[in-house]
C-alpha cells in the first residue's frame, strides 16, 4: 500500500469510528517524535515480552510474569525514557 493510499484509508477509519488509528510508522510528526520508544506506545510481542520498539525487539519484561503497570516500569524503558528527557 503506497503511503498516500494509506493516509486516505487512515482518515476514512477516523471519522467511521471513534478510536485511535494511526500509520506506524509514519506518524511521527503529527503526533510530536518517534510514538515507541517506551514514550506514547508500546509493542507487545506474540511470547508477551514488552517492547519498545516493534522494529527494535529487546525486552527486559513479560506480560505472562507480572501487570502490565508492573512491565512498564521496567528498568529497560525507563532508560528509554530518560532518554527522551
Amino acid at each position: 500500500m503506497t503511503r498516500r493510499k494509506l493516509l486516505k484509508f487512515q482518515k476514512y477509519k477516523r471519522k467511521k469510528y471513534k478510536g485511535l488509528f494511526i500509520a506506524f510508522p509514519g506518524d511521527e510528526k503529527e503526533f510530536g517524535g518517534c510514538l515507541a520508544a517506551g514514550c506514547g506506545f508500546v509493542h507487545v510481542n506474540a511470547s508477551g515480552a514488552i517492547e519498545a520498539c516493534p522494529f527494535a525487539p529487546y525486552s527486559d519484561m513479560n506480560l505472562s510474569q507480572m501487570s502490565p503497570k508492573d512491565a512498564l516500569s521496567s528498568p529497560l524503558l525507563d532508560k528509554i525514557r530518560g532518554l527522551h528527557g
